[in-house]
């Protein structure tokens, strides 16, 4: 049986005390109203509202006290306790007599004589504190007295049911506002990790949970993958990260039947007992939400609360937000799905391995836009050529997806056959625009090199069709633009196509790029040619892949993640 003492001291009591916000606040004229209106009409010296917790009887209200008066007391020394802790209304005639009053410490400390009290009831049914009237003499209660003590602790009743209606209407606002700051966030999530931390956050920030852990499923929907939580004290995360479909817990039970869970107090313990003791003296409340997109569960949204229970409004919330993240992964395993197959197919575009040139350090890099899920038309090679000597090349077709992958394909067998019977890189460039402008092919740009070994060195014979000048870094010094600017191919019958021959002395680099490198933006701030360059002079003495991974990283670092365009980068290095 519930003890007086047990009733002030409930959790669930406490904790509606508190989301009523009157605990420390200030004074109100519509309280403050109620009791002056009862100190007048019952002839008393004093008239309270009070906020009783589990340590004092604040004093929301008051009439008569002087100002700079304390506005609370102890429970102890409070009369209100004794109407807590029965849920009835107390009438006292003569305190010092009374077999429940008699001994409190206010009767000699404050002068409290005869005392009148009604308790003020939350929206919950629980008792938030009292409304009463204190005399310092004793009196005998008229019942017309106390009907109209009464009738005013029913408006004050009134008054805190409208300030917890504000609270909760402001607190509700501010729960859609985070959700929906949730929600913009999982729009642009792409991976079931980010789907992961931005969901828990949600469930922390926006719905007060007090912790969150999200599981997600096999393909065949029959056991959890992994689990990733936040809140929990490493022994709980542990446990939870074990779970299995076979348990006794909310998550398997949400799984099962595609709804969501909602559960607390007594039948929480009685019908998940696995859950309940997982984060038992942790948390009061809990849901497991299971995250649908289409006729499939992708995983559950568990959540635990401790105090109150949601209201159905926060409940809506939570399971609109569980829904968003559904989308999210579903979107984010579309997306993972389509990344994997536009990396295979962008593979296949890329030789497989370079041909190794005597005296040449060789490396050569792709890296995809951010966007990750379109096929670039970045390309590059190094070949052995059937007349001697050999072939590379790096170009940049306009455009992206299947259009521009046929291009890429088309555009290094055009240049490796033109090679291989004889024509120079010039050459070689014509024909490739004959070959655009007669199917109807997107344009680019690419340059054409020939190598040879000519005595201890190696000389090298380019022609650039519309792209951007490879960069000499001497060994001594001194890093340059190199080559003749050519006609963009796929535009005119006949381009203007150049050749450049030049000698790689022992410890000189050659580096060719597209444009992705150069036109990676940061705030419309272009990583531009004089930057490369200052990281290609820092990097003379490297190797060639360093060369080419410090263009990369820096690239990164000015644009603060991956570029909007694809990066295509050869480095070739003269070997001392």
């Amino acid at each position: 049986m519930t003890s007086g003492l047990e009733r002030v001291n409930d959790p669930d009591r406490l904790a509606s005390v508190r989301a009523t916000a009157l605990l420390d606040s200030g004074p109100e004229d519509a309280f403050d109203t109620l009791t002056a209106a009862a100190a007048a009409l019952l002839g008393t010296p004093f008239a309270f509202v009070t906020v009783v917790d589990d340590r004092r009887s604040f004093w929301k209200s008051t009439a008569g006290l002087p100002e700079g008066a304390p506005r609370e007391n102890t429970v102890e020394e409070s009369f209100c306790r004794y109407v807590v802790e029965t849920g009835e209304p107390l009438v006292v005639d003569d305190a010092a007599t009374d077999p429940v009053t008699r001994d409190n410490p206010s009767i000699g400390s404050m002068g409290v004589a005869a005392w009148a009290g009604f308790p003020v009831h939350m929206s919950d049914g629980r008792i938030l504190g009292t409304f009463c009237v204190v005399d310092q003499r004793p009196r005998r209660w008229t019942d017309h007295e106390i009907g109209v003590l009464g009738a005013l602790a029913g408006a004050a009743r009134a008054e805190v049911r409208l300030r917890e209606a504000l609270v909760q209407a402001r607190a509700l606002v501010g729960t859609l506002e985070r959700k929906h700051e949730a929600t913009a966030r999982l729009v642009s999530a792409r991976t079931a990790d980010e789907v992961s931390r931005i969901a828990l956050d949600g469930a922390t920030t926006a719905l007060g949970a007090r912790a969150a852990a999200l599981s997600l499923l096999d393909d065949a929907g029959e056991q959890f993958l992994s689990t990733r939580s936040v809140g929990f004290p490493p022994s709980m995360a542990d446990g939870i990260g074990r779970i299995r479909m076979s348990d006794t817990i909310l998550s398997a039970e949400a799984v099962r039947t595609g709804a969501p869970v909602w559960i607390s107090g007594e039948e929480w313990r009685r019908r998940y007992p696995h859950s309940a003791a997982l984060v038992a003296g942790f948390a009061s409340e809990a849901a497991a939400l299971p995250l649908i997109a289409g006729d499939r569960c992708l995983g559950v949204l568990g959540l635990v609360f401790s105090e109150r229970e949601r209201t159905p409004e926060e409940r809506a919330i939570a399971h609109s937000l569980g829904q968003q993240c559904a989308q999210a992964l579903e979107r984010g395993r579309l997306y993972d799905r389509e990344r994997r197959a536009t990396e295979t197919l962008q593979r296949s575009l890329l030789p497989g391995r370079l041909a190794a040139i005597p005296g040449l350090d060789v490396a050569a890099f792709y890296a995809p836009s951010g966007e990750g899920t379109r096929v670039g038309g970045d390309f590059y090679d190094v070949y052995d050529v059937a007349g001697g000597g050999w072939g590379a090349m790096v170009g940049d077709v306009c455009g992206k997806g299947a259009p521009a992958a046929a291009v890429t394909m088309l555009a290094r067998q055009v240049l490796r056959a033109q090679a291989d019977v004889g024509l120079g890189p010039a050459a070689a460039l014509g024909r490739l625009n004959d070959v655009l402008l007669s199917g109807g092919r997107p344009l680019l740009t690419a340059a054409d090199m020939r190598l040879r070994v000519v005595g201890e060195g190696v000389r090298v014979t380019m022609s650039l069709g519309g792209h951007p000048p490879p960069l000499l870094v001497p060994a001594a010094g001194g890093t340059r633009p190199v080559g003749r600017f050519g006609t963009l191919l796929g535009v005119l019958a006949e381009p203007r196509l150049h050749e450049t021959t030049l000698d790689l002395g022992e410890g000189d680099a050659l580096v060719l790029h597209t444009d992705g490198v150069t036109e990676a933006r940061r705030r419309q701030v272009e990583f531009g040619q004089a930057r490369l360059i200052e990281v290609l002079e820092t990097s003379r003495g490297l190797g060639a892949r360093e060369i080419g991974n410090r263009v990369l990283n820096a690239v990164a670092a000015h644009v603060g993640g991956p570029a909007a365009d694809d990066i295509a980068l050869l480095v070739m290095r003269r070997l001392r």
